[in-house]
């Protein structure tokens, strides 16, 4: 009697979340001045800078890998013969590969951007008039939110059964030869799930260069300068993938008999081979699609020597 079972298998699980950090620069520079203002005059410089940053990343990966290997090549029988012949069973071979990246991603430094966000600007109200208003002012908003959300479930289920046994020579006057055996699987799978990758630039990039002034402004007149700038990017990503893989295979090559033969002939049974490759990508995004950024305001505000005046920019 011969028996070989040879079974290897390797799994490979990961969940991953590549962030790079990124190299944000934020600088306001305003020189404000109120001077030689007026009796009861009400003069006001207001330069207001927000550059926010929201980022909100859940990866939720659940792997599961089973595999169930039933392998029998005995249970051979040789009983009551006058002259038996050999028999000779075996050879079970099992190779496996299991590999599951979740929630990968190389494209967090594309959305969150670099170097950004740069205000500068020189607002004045000089020789304003009695009971006056005078106002300058720069609202700059910069805002980036990114909302990434993944929830992956794979399931990778495998059970194979070989059976090269259970061959019998019985009652025979001479029994020939009697051998089975060659039970193989070879299979791969491979998951993916929530893949994502990008590069370059996102957000940030607001450049604002604001000159204002009122100057030399009549009695009891209304001057304003005024700069609005919003810049958003919002970036929502929402994968939700699930994989089911589920591989049953049976073989049997045995079951062979030879039973009450004056002379039992040469019996051959044996090679049942499987090969089996499944490979699954889910949710495959490049994020760059989203890019926002690039935006540069320059403007010269003045009212000089007025009675009454309104100037806005936005």
């Amino acid at each position: 009697m011969k028996y070989t079972a040879k079974a290897l298998l390797s799994v490979l699980a990961l969940s991953l979340l590549l962030v790079a950090s990124p190299v944000m620069a934020a600088e306001v520079g305003v020189d404000q001045l109120n001077e030689e203002t007026g009796f009861d005059s009400d003069n006001d410089n207001n330069a207001e800078a927000d550059n926010d940053r929201n980022i909100d990343i859940d990866n939720n990966g659940d792997v599961d890998n089973d595999a169930d290997v039933d392998a029998d090549t005995g249970h051979n029988e040789q009983n009551k013969n006058t002259k038996g012949g050999d028999l000779e069973s075996g050879e079970v071979d099992v190779t496996g590969e299991w590999e599951s990246v979740i929630n990968r991603y190389d494209l967090c430094d594309c959305l969150l951007g670099d170097d950004g966000l740069e205000v500068t600007g020189d607002q004045e109200n000089n020789m304003t008039g009695a009971e006056s208003e005078n106002k300058n002012k720069i609202d700059v908003d910069n805002d980036l939110t990114v909302d990434i959300d993944n929830i992956a479930d794979v399931f990778n289920d495998l059970d194979f059964d070989a059976n090269t046994g259970h061959n019998e020579q019985n009652k025979n006057t001479k029994a020939g030869d009697l051998e089975t055996g060659d039970a193989g699987l070879e299979f791969l799978i491979a998951s993916w799930a929530n893949n994502s990758s990008g590069s370059g630039d996102g957000g940030s990039d607001v450049v604002v260069d604001a000159t204002q002034s009122n100057m030399i402004t009549g009695a009891d007149s209304t001057n304003k300068n005024e700069v609005l700038v919003d810049n958003d990017l919002n970036v929502d990503v929402r994968n939700d993938a699930d994989i089911d893989n589920n591989v049953d295979v049976d073989i049997d090559t045995g079951h062979n008999n030879q039973n009450k033969n004056t002379k039992g002939g040469d019996l051959k049974t044996g090679n049942g081979e499987v090969i089996l490759g499944i490979e699954t990508k889910a949710n495959n995004s490049d994020c760059c699609v989203a890019k926002g950024g690039d935006l540069e305001v320059t403007a010269n505000q003045e009212n000089n020597m007025t009675l009454m005046s309104i100037m806005t920019l936005t």
